[in-house]
């Protein structure tokens, strides 16, 4: 088993240092990395430990580690029975949008790609700033597809498992599709442990099968037994446990056999067992424990970033989260010798703060606008402490860090910083060139794609009094990110393209293209993914690759048909399932009038929310996102909103009138809404 794992471990380092060679970022590390090697401070005698120093004071090894980080969040795969059942739905999907099209260039009379004229580039290079002014006639050109048609396509899936005998019309909802999604007691808490299931299967196992022995089996009186037992137990335990060599975090949290103790331990579940021993013996996901088991490489605790994580640093001294402390056990610091004397059912309530959306599930004072403290000299302190513990991490520049840190909010004045260290898109001079070269290709070609972006951007952000001021910026971003082939080449499954004929092009080699060229085709809405980043940045190349970044980790999994359990048809299961089985009530109301429950929030979900949320409020929902790095907070948040208002949706009976009373979301703010669902469930 040893040696299997060490053959994958050193085919996923070799699959690693492959993939970094082709980034774009390879060239400008390894040649750092190079003028690091002829500085004093690497010995030709000692260059290992020399250079690993060195990389270490010049912040070489955090950038590495970062890239590392990065690679392992955007390569995961999830694999799925149904993959190519969905995969064939995108791709039918995909030749249904080509052929759309295909008919409105027929239509219209016009080529899917042709070369700009001098005389058109030239106007389009004078006008780049304020491409407002650059006039084009879009009034014939139509969006290919919008949400409500994409829903069309979810809701007629049919999945590979069906029972034919109910018909075509059996299943209103999505749930004739056979993909696992949480519940809401799922994304407070973590999942069960595999080991569990198996001691469970083979506790089955064994209470099935007969007695082995001579015959007759003669019984033992259970008295004298439990008697002997108890004895016999209770010695050999205090024995053993005293000469055990190590287990130092455990002896120093449990003092030896205790009935109490166990009959405490019977009377709860086996998850909330499972956390209680983690906690008191260290052997959990504390940084101390993973490094000693090779998972992590940095056993410093992830809160106060001083001390190394370890049982006893957390349940006893641990300054960041000293408040938690004093909540469950009435006490800020504690000796060690005092965790021993602690209620389980304490011990049990703190370790329950390992969940998947902890800081929201626990109600904790979350920096957010709109806050109960919004007005108080209490935000005003809350703040100063984020953003001074804020400074400190970047300066570490560890991604892994930053993620944790956008639990707790994120002042504005850092938002920008920690997303572009997260992932990965801090502008160098190769971007920019990179940008540069993009670019030149809007002036060069007129694409059928630059028409419908112009489109979208007059009928979405144009019209909206949170983004028009960014027009001119989102079409900058918008064309060039349709013109970057690595986009198509990073996708995880890779969107259909198709081959077209340049108009105007003779030179012969080059007379064709892939189309389009980043393999996006631009929907209803598309332009929306950008622009809340331009409250972020004010240079279009930052803005432009930070939202390429988010693209490829995210957005791209909206619209798209996948089984992947980030995926826009999982996203959509979760909410029916929330929605269904927490207010059935208000599920019975939709299905009486025959009112889809997707056709209300599909424009949210599929857009994340951009543009029907107020800035702030969607920009403190997508830091969310970035922290637990999952899109399941955003059907999440829309099962909420329309649960709170479901007394005004049990009047209506007309979709036209639901749509009404949903249409307003500028009152919403996310964190309470979600701490108190959460808190809810807890």
């Amino acid at each position: 088993m040893e040696e299997l794992k060490d053959k994958s471990i050193h085919h996923t380092t070799i699959k690693i240092c492959e993939d970094l060679k082709k980034s774009a970022s390879f060239i400008s590390l390894f040649g750092d990395i190079q003028k690091l090697v002829v500085t004093p401070s690497v010995k030709s005698d000692d260059f290992k430990n020399t250079l690993l120093k060195a990389m270490q004071e010049n912040g070489l090894e955090s950038e590495l580690k970062n890239s590392i980080y990065r690679w392992i969040k955007t390569k995961r795969k999830e694999v799925s029975p149904y993959d190519s059942f969905f995969r064939k739905a995108q791709i039918h999907w995909d030749k249904r949008i080509h052929k759309s099209l295909n008919s409105m260039c027929s239509e219209l009379g016009i080529s899917l790609a042709k070369t700009r004229g001098t005389s058109e580039r030239e106007e389009i290079l004078s006008k780049w700033t304020e491409l407002t002014n650059f006039e084009v006639d879009i009034n014939k050109y139509r969006p290919v597809y919008a949400p409500r048609d994409f829903l069309e396509v979810l809701i007629n899936l049919r999945g590979p498992i069906r029972d034919k005998s109910q018909g075509d019309n059996a299943h209103w909802e999505f749930t004739q599709l056979p993909l696992r999604v949480k519940n809401l007691a799922d994304l407070v808490r973590l999942g069960f442990s595999p080991v569990l299931h198996e001691a469970d299967r083979l506790a089955r196992e064994g209470s099935a099968m007969y007695p082995i022995g001579p015959e007759p089996i003669l019984g033992v009186p259970y008295s004298m037994g439990v008697s002997a037992m108890k004895e016999l137990l209770t010695q050999e335990f205090k024995n053993s446990w005293h000469a055990t060599p190590g287990v130092r975090q455990a002896k120093t949290h449990i003092e030896g056999p205790s009935l109490k103790l166990t009959k405490c331990l019977l009377g709860i579940n086996r998850r909330d067992i499972r956390m209680v021993t983690g906690l008191l013996t260290g052997h959990c996901h504390l940084s101390r424990h993973l490094q000693l088991i090779g998972i992590a490489e940095d056993p410093e605790c992830r809160w106060c970033l001083e001390d190394e994580e370890t049982s006893p640093h957390v349940l006893t001294e641990c300054p960041a989260i000293a408040r938690v402390r004093e909540r469950h056990f009435g006490s800020s610091v504690l000796n060690p010798k005092d965790v021993k004397s602690i209620q389980l059912r304490k011990l049990c309530t703190f370790a329950k703060e390992r969940s998947f959306y902890p800081e929201l599930s626990r109600g904790e004072q979350i920096l957010a606008a709109n806050n109960s403290l919004s007005t108080t000299q209490a935000f005003t302190a809350l703040e100063a402490e984020r953003i001074d513990l804020g400074e400190k991490i970047l300066a570490k520049n560890y991604a892994p860090l930053a993620q944790e840190f956008l639990k707790k909010g994120c002042p504005r004045c850092l938002r920008a910083r920690m997303w572009s260290l997260l992932l990965g898109s801090e502008i160098k001079p190769q971007h920019t060139n990179y940008f540069e070269m993009l670019k030149e290709h809007v002036l060069q070609y007129d694409l059928m794609t630059d028409k419908l972006i112009i489109k979208d951007i007059n009928l979405t952000a144009s019209n909206d009094d949170q983004y028009f001021v960014f027009e001119d910026v989102l079409y900058q971003v918008m064309l060039c990110f349709s013109r970057d082939n690595d986009i198509l080449k990073n996708l995880p499954n890779q969107p259909a393209f198709m081959q077209v004929v340049i108009k105007g092009k003779h030179n012969s080699v080059e007379k064709t293209m892939v189309f389009p060229p980043s393999g996006v085709i631009p929907f209803h809405g598309f332009s929306m993914y950008a622009a809340p980043f331009c409250y972020l940045f004010d240079k279009p190349d930052e803005l432009y690759f930070v939202f390429r970044a988010f693209y490829l980790r995210y957005w791209h999994k909206l619209h798209r048909v996948c089984a992947g359990s980030q995926g826009i048809v999982s996203l959509c299961l979760l909410y029916e399932k929330l929605l269904q089985c927490h207010e059935p009530l208000l599920w019975n109301h939709f299905k009486k009038y025959h009112i889809h429950p997707l056709r209300l929030v599909i424009k949210w979900i599929m857009r994340a929310f951009s543009g029907h949320l107020p800035p702030e409020q969607l920009l403190t929902l997508w830091d969310l996102v970035l922290a637990y790095d999952s899109l399941e907070i955003i059907p999440l948040l829309a099962a909420i909103i329309i649960v709170f208002r479901k007394d005004n949706l049990l009047k209506v009976t007309t979709l036209q009138n639901i749509e009404a009373v949903l249409a307003d979301l500028s009152s919403v703010a996310v964190i309470p809404l979600l701490q108190i669902a959460l808190l809810k469930e807890t």
